[in-house]
């Protein structure tokens, strides 16, 4: 799991690595593996650079501060790639963790960043069943906790807040407005994906079973 909080305990190390995007560089601290010179599977998605996820080969040069320019993907993971919002006590939630323990299991990944934005990199042939078992998580958790979103959900607006309000570099404007922006759409989104669920669950309801143990 990667948040905006923790780091996961990996023996693999962050390197800084310098994206372009749209005419801005944008660099991000990320876990990678080394393959050889210059070639590097990723063991962290990028929040900023949509051309690349977990478990992907990337190409990089060196910079002349020692840092990783990204250059492109060479070689695609495999996995099934897919975004998702959820309420950020989920994430904490037994209910969730049950699933995603489960999925790292079978060979996928996940992570979680701006304490909502939920990344999920599963094998295609369990993808469905991944997600029917996260909106039957989803369903659970929210009927113990009818009221809605908790407390916690507020540190997405606030961080992104912090962030645009610090002596920061024009790349590190660009990263807060990103934040910002998706901070913004944070909550409806975030109770828009428990609608979703339960219409997800209710559909499963009426297929039949595919194998699940």
């Amino acid at each position: 799991m990667r948040s905006t909080y923790t780091r996961p305990n990996t023996p693999f190390e962050p390197f800084t690595i310098i994206f372009t995007i749209e005419g801005e560089e944008v660099d991000e601290q990320l876990m990678l593996e080394p393959v050889s010179d210059g070639v590097w599977i990723l063991r962290e998605s990028p929040v900023f650079c949509d051309e690349a996820s977990y478990g992907d080969t990337i190409r990089t040069e060196r910079t002349t501060r020692g840092d990783l320019r990204y250059l492109g993907v060479v070689e695609r993971s495999g996995l099934r790639f897919s975004g998702h919002w959820i309420p950020p006590g989920f994430a904490y939630a037994h209910e969730f963790r049950e699933v995603v323990d489960r999925l790292v299991e079978l060979g996928g990944q996940w992570e979680c960043v701006y304490g909502g934005k939920l990344m999920l990199h599963t094998p295609e042939q369990l993808h469905s069943d991944i997600m029917a078992r996260l909106g039957e998580a989803l369903v659970a958790y929210h009927a113990r906790h009818p009221n809605g979103l908790d407390s916690s959900d507020h540190r997405v607006a606030r961080l992104a807040y912090e962030a645009s309000q610090a002596d920061a570099t024009s790349a590190e404007r660009f990263a807060a407005a990103r934040a910002a922006e998706r901070a913004g759409q944070f909550a409806s989104d975030a109770e828009n994906a428990v609608a979703d669920a339960e219409l997800l669950t209710e559909s499963i309801a009426e297929e039949p079973e595919n194998g699940r143990d």
